[in-house]
């Protein structure tokens, strides 16, 4: 999960007031705006539930107004806040923590409770039409959909929701959506355009746990129509004669039999990237990027990279990967000779993402490999939910599942002009009045980071808003 706060600017409540209003991107998109006091609040609230001890230190109040530099300060001592109390998983699933970001997102975008309809897709483009409140969160939505198509209970988590952008061809995955948004207001803020879908697909990266899904009716209809689907956009690599194959048991409808021959293609069980530009083999390589089966791999079409007549392939395993970072970097002029990976993640103008992990390419030798691309961040959640799932396997743990949600716990939302609300968790419902929320200020350091997983990870922030994790070192080199 990666927050950040790429900017602050100066902003007028409705009142006309100025006030300096922080940015909150999840996953590289625009969640929510907030003030300083109401993130100073979520903290008091967050330490009378979890005690000052399991949460980082907050950056503490200014008596005097705060300059242009003082502002800048503040804002990346509040992003690595959010970074550091985002890692651990007690304060991350939180009704307190998700329910503020649900509130702020709502207050954001102006969206007042209402009931809405709300369009589920199927790979297959099958619709599953969910009525409910436009506030309802990503957890709540998944399992209504799910009962809609009589998926079983123990199944709902083996999928999860997406937001996604329909081509003419296929899709392209541009989130995977979280319980600390509402979807129908996540769509929305996308531009809620046809193009942009919230999609029902699979939500782990082992396909063992295919056989869990053959089993169920349904389960089994969900995984055949996303196989078929990722078929049919080339996502793995399928000669004509298995492809004839594949094609008669669609026209017979053997489902299990299509599953089981796809299982056996090269990046079935992947998830495929738009293509991007990356420093391997040379600076400035054209390539497709995909991740699953423990590993990223790149391919490199003839032409480019040195290959002339084949497609060349580097294959990357998470248990070699020492550490991988996010990285907003400013794009080199083509005359100054720029054609190296940043270049290919360049919007019309400002900062470029690129992703870059330092891997073992042998027993005394450490590489950097870069790559471009605007899905730079989808990369490293897809990189951080594989490595998550692994680590479940190996202690024999399966697919996690949020515990039994309490629809009766109260937590107060303040809003940016100052207004305490009384919000009842999962309703969104509550009652408003006037108050002042002054922080309290916790000097401890975070004493658990991802406990349930003893996932190690550090984050180091640079001035070009760098996220670092070296998260590999329970795994070791087994592939040495």
């Amino acid at each position: 999960m990666h927050f950040t706060i790429p900017k602050a600017e100066e902003l007028k409540d409705k009142n006309g007031a100025s006030f300096t209003g922080y940015t909150i991107h999840a996953d590289g998109k625009l969640h929510c705006v907030v003030r300083y006091r109401q993130l100073s609040c979520l903290h008091d609230q967050l330490k009378r539930v979890f005690g000052a001890r399991a949460l980082p230190t907050f950056p503490p109040k200014k008596l005097l107004h705060l300059n242009s530099e003082e502002v800048e300060e503040r804002r990346m001592l509040l992003e690595r806040y959010l970074q550091l109390v985002s890692q651990d998983s007690k304060v991350f699933s939180s009704e307190v923590f998700n329910g503020f970001l649900v509130s702020a997102q709502l207050e954001t975008q102006s969206a007042a409770p209402e009931q809405v309809t709300l369009d589920v897709y199927l790979l297959n483009n099958y619709r599953i039409s969910v009525t409910a409140s436009s506030t309802l969160q990503t957890d709540d939505v998944l399992e209504k959909a799910c009962q809609q198509i009589n998926l079983p209970p123990r199944l709902t988590y083996y999928f999860g929701l997406f937001m996604m952008k329909k081509t003419e061809e296929s899709y392209t995955i541009v989130r995977k959506l979280h319980d600390f948004e509402a979807p129908f207001i996540s769509l929305r803020t996308a531009g809620h355009t046809p193009e942009h879908r919230i999609v029902l697909r699979k939500n782990y990266w082992d396909t063992s746990y295919d056989a869990d899904l053959l089993e169920d009716t349904v389960g089994r209809n969900l995984l055949y129509v996303q196989t078929v689907s990722e078929v049919e956009w080339g996502w793995m690599s399928a000669d004509t004669d298995t492809r004839a194959r594949l094609t008669m048991l669609q026209a017979k409808g053997n489902k299990r039999e299509y599953v089981a021959l796809a299982q056996q293609l090269p990046f079935y069980g992947y998830m495929q990237f738009e293509p991007c530009t990356c420093d391997f083999p040379v600076a400035g390589t054209r390539a497709r990027v995909s991740i699953g089966n423990k590993e990223l791999n790149i391919r490199i079409p003839p032409g480019e990279g040195g290959a002339r007549n084949t497609v060349r392939e580097g294959s990357f395993k998470v248990t070699r990967m020492r550490c991988w970072r996010i990285s907003s970097v400013e794009p080199v002029p083509a005359e100054a000779g720029g054609a190296g990976p940043s270049s290919a993640a360049a919007g019309p103008t400002g900062p470029q993402l690129e992703l870059s992990f330092e891997y073992l390419m042998s027993r005394d030798q450490l590489q950097w490999v870069r790559l471009a691309s605007p899905q730079a961040v989808l990369m490293s959640v897809c990189l951080q939910a594989l490595v998550e799932e692994l680590l479940r396997r190996r202690k024999g743990l399966g697919i996690p599942r949020p515990g039994e949600k309490v629809h009766n716990v109260n937590f107060n939302y303040l809003t940016r002009d100052g207004s305490l609300q009384h919000v009842n968790a999962r309703s969104g419902a509550g009652d408003s009045e006037h108050v002042d929320c002054d922080s309290g200020i916790s000097f401890r350091k975070l004493s658990n980071k991802l406990s349930q997983l003893n996932l190690v990870g550090r984050i180091s922030l640079a001035s070009n808003r760098t996220v670092e994790n070296n998260a590999f070192d329970e795994i070791g080199d087994d592939e040495l």
